[in-house]
Order: structure tokens, then sequence, then C-alpha cells
């Protein structure tokens, strides 16, 4: 008996292939060699991978399996390893040869964009320790392992704190030139947002519309990024393509504890828009009455001649 085949029977590993498993089950070794050579070597080779089974990979890959095949998916086992955080599935694979930059055939994933998306940090820190490329772009959209890490649910602060102190461009911009805090405050997560801002970060990016995070945060319309910005120092003046500031954005999109925030941190309530409009003119024209009141309030404070009663 060879040793892959051996390993196979000695180790139950769950044959994905019905054919392989049938032989595996039945322990008829000739047949088992049979069909592995022909066909299936690479689908015991996931399933092994799916088991997190060293011994089984590297027996595997020694007995001819392509350790860089891709499943239906277009992905590699080190792809499913990473994604999964099987760590000696890992430690077989890279030791094997596996290609650590390997791209998935959809979105052009590398194994570490997969282990970024799901905060699997002992991955990240296997796959680039053994030389994974940490700013690798994805082909779809010019993420890198920090933007998938940025916008997943709840903000992997773990994996985006590894990653940067491994060394990650925290400016790295995708193909719209949006950086992973601009991704962190679209995805409203508030999480990866501080973690990121405690790096030497440009706050104050825009993307190729023009847009830094904050502004992108307001249009989102929740409070806990933005808050987390502006304590942050961000750019509160910055104007935008039609020249309004965050201020103005905030009143037209209705949110009163965004203006609040603002103006505690010292934004111009009575700052033109190109259109020659005052936060307080959109809010009055979108009917926002609870901005109203926080607008008309903080002018007041700043003019007692109550000029701003006209408006």
């Amino acid at each position: 008996m060879n040793l892959f085949t051996k390993v196979l029977q000695e180790d139950g590993i769950q044959v994905a292939d019905p054919a392989l498993k049938a032989v595996v089950d039945a322990k008829n070794e000739d047949l088992m060699k049979e069909l592995i050579k022909a066909k299936s070597p690479e689908s015991a080779l996931q399933s092994a991978v799916k088991a997190n089974n060293p011994k089984v990979i590297t027996a595997l890959i020694e007995a001819g399996a392509n350790c860089n095949a891709v499943d239906k998916q277009g992905l590699t086992p080190l792809h499913l390893a990473a994604k999964s955080g099987k760590v000696e599935a890992i430690k077989a694979l890279i030791a094997s040869g596996s290609d650590l930059n390997a791209r998935a055939q959809v979105l052009g994933n590398t194994p570490l964009h997969g282990a970024a998306s799901k905060n699997k940090v002992e991955a990240i820190v296997m796959l680039i320790e053994a030389g994974a490329e940490v700013d690798a772009k994805r082909d779809v959209d010019g993420y890198t392992a920090l933007h998938v890490a940025a916008e997943a649910d709840m903000g992997n602060a773990e994996a985006i704190n590894t990653l940067i102190r491994a060394g990650a461009d925290v400016n790295a911009k995708d193909f719209n030139g949006n950086t992973p805090l601009h991704l962190a405050a679209e995805n409203e997560e508030a999480y990866a947002i501080k973690a990121l801002i405690k790096e030497n970060i440009d706050i104050n990016a825009k993307n190729i519309c023009g847009d830094t995070p904050l502004y992108v945060a307001i249009q989102m319309d929740k409070v806990e990024p933005i808050k987390a910005l502006i304590a942050a120092n961000a750019d509160i003046e910055a104007k935008y393509a039609d020249g309004a500031t965050a201020l103005h954005l905030a009143a037209k999109e209705d949110n009163a504890e965004a203006i609040e925030a603002l103006i505690k941190k010292g934004a111009d309530v009575s700052a033109i828009d190109s259109n020659g409009n005052t936060p307080l003119n959109l809010a009055v024209e979108a009917d926002h009455g609870k901005v109203v009141e926080v607008l008309k309030k903080a002018l007041n404070m700043e003019d007692k001649s109550g000029s701003v009663d006209e408006l």
C-alpha cells in the first residue's frame, strides 16, 4: 500500500468524490490507486484541507496532487484553508510550495484576502511570514486585504491591526480611489474606523468622486462612524463637488445627531455652497424640522441679533 492510500484509510478522510469515497471506504487499494491516478487527487486534497489534516495533505501532494489546482469556484486549496483558518492545513500547503498569491478566478482574491475577510489572524500572520504580498490588489475592484478587512461585518479590527503591523498600506486606493477608511465609513463599521485611524492615515483622502471618509459616513446616515471620524480630527470644512461642507450634507440627510457633533467640533453653520445655500437653507427646503431647530439654535448663539429668524 502506498503512502497516500494508507493515510487516507487510517485518517478516515471524508472524500468529496463519490467514486473515490466508495473505494476508500471499501479499503480497495488497487481501485483507489487507479481512481486517484486517473482523476481525483485534487478532490481528495480539498477534502484533506477541509479536515485540516496536514499528514494527508502532504501525502497527496507527494503522490502528485496539484496543490494549486482550483475547484469549481476557482479557489485553490490554500484559498480554502486561509478563509476558514485551517492553520495546520495552511502550514502543510505552504511547505509543499503552494502559490501564496494565487488569484481566485472570479474576484481575483488571494488567500490573504480570504483570511482578512473572516478575521483569521493566525492565518494572516502565517501567510505574510511565508511571503504573501500584503498589498496585493484583487482583480475585480482593486481591494487590498486591508480594504477587505475594513468593510467586513463588525469591522475586523484584529485583522486590520495585524495587517498594519505587517506593513499594509493604510492609504492604498482601490480602482474607485477608496481607501480602507472609505470602506469602513461606507459600511458603518465604527470598530474598523477606530482601528484604522490609530495609524498614520490620510483621514481626509478623497476618492474619484471627491468624497472623504467623513462625507461617505454622513451619506450612510449613521452617527457612530461620523463621531469616530470627527473625534480623529477629520476636516469638517472640506468642500465637495458642489461646494458643500459636511454640515450641508448632514442637513440634506436629516441627521440631527451628526449636525450636533459637527457644530460641537466647530463647524461653520453659515458656510455657503456653490448655489449660495447655507445648511439651514437646505434643511428648511427639505422640511427637516429637528435639523432646522438645531441649526437655528447654533446660529442664534453666534448672532444675538436674531436675523436668522427671517430665514
